[in-house]
């Protein structure tokens, strides 16, 4: 029974020493911050990504491929050669029309031809005279002065010539651009297209006299390349980038899919809407792209 006693405090030593190894706890090291040294987030412990993004849009004109087609002159329309929807060549003839104008810049040009001659003959007698005055200053026959007259009256000449040839010029091609010839009165002129595209509108008949040269009469647009516009929400233009590409989906193409890329994003937020409007430029070969159709438009889904 004693024995048992004297080894009970070393059953218990031993046991005790057991306990305390089996319940060690070990410490895990803690989580790596996504933050280095100089507290920037690292993309690699924090990889950013989204989910495709997906908006409604429409196909728009391209701003930079229209043209409003204005007159050169005043005058009567006598044929418009085109009609909406046609498909024009730049340079091609669209208008015809008889005006004044062209009668008066005709005028322009013969009256400034004359001025030309009637200037350079001026020139030559002043350089004849200023040689004949020089001879004689040398021989003493004549003043200095006179001389000095001479050289001014050659300079006068000389820029008398130089402005006649220059009012010329002018009248010269103000005829070329109205496609008019030189020195043939009651001539027509034709209004060329400024651009090769369709014609989308027309506002002038034949038989109206028009005189207001601002007032567009034929809108023309390229429609080889078009813009697919939509409106971002505000929060959610942060997502887009220029460059970025586009997928898009045409109501009127179902399961066709075209691509494209941002070509620009508004400065400015739409107050009433809280959107930011962005557009792809998509080339059209064909014009099968028509303005004012609907789509929807997916964003890329990686930053």
């Amino acid at each position: 029974m004693r024995s048992c006693l004297a080894a009970l405090p070393v059953f218990l030593a031993l046991s005790g020493c057991g306990s305390s190894s089996a319940s060690t706890v070990v410490a895990h090291a803690p989580p790596q911050s996504a933050e280095n040294i100089h507290g920037e987030v690292s993309s690699a412990v924090l990889p950013q990504h989204r989910e495709p993004y997906s908006i409604p849009g429409k196909v728009e004109i391209n701003p930079n491929r229209i043209s409003h087609l204005v007159l050169p002159v005043s005058g009567r329309v006598m044929t418009v050669l085109a009609r909406v929807g046609d498909l024009v060549s730049q340079g091609q003839p669209l208008i015809r029309m008889e005006s004044p104008d062209v009668d008066q810049a005709v005028s322009n040009y013969l009256q400034s031809q004359a001025a030309v001659t009637q200037a350079q003959a001026a020139l030559d007698k002043a350089r004849t005279d200023l040689e004949r005055n020089r001879e004689l200053s040398a021989q003493n026959a004549i003043p200095q002065k006179d001389v000095l007259n001479a050289e001014a009256l050659e300079a006068q000449s000389e820029a008398g010539f130089l402005q006649a040839q220059a009012a010329n010029e002018q009248n010269k091609r103000r005829l070329e651009i109205l496609g008019a010839v030189p020195g043939r009165f009651g001539q027509s002129v034709s209004v060329p297209a400024p651009i090769t595209g369709k014609v989308l509108d027309i506002s002038i008949t034949p038989g109206e006299y028009r005189n207001d040269l601002n007032a567009p009469v034929m809108t023309i647009a390229d429609l080889s390349s078009v813009w697919i516009s939509c409106e971002v929400p505000e929060t959610a233009v942060g997502r887009v980038r220029i460059g970025e590409g586009v997928s898009i989906q045409f109501v009127a193409f179902p399961g066709r899919t075209f691509r494209a890329r941002v070509a620009q994003i508004a400065d400015v937020v739409d107050p009433q809407t809280r959107t930011v409007n962005v557009r792809a430029e998509l080339p059209n070969p064909g014009g099968l792209l028509r303005p004012e159709m609907f789509c929807r438009i997916t964003f890329a889904h990686v930053l």
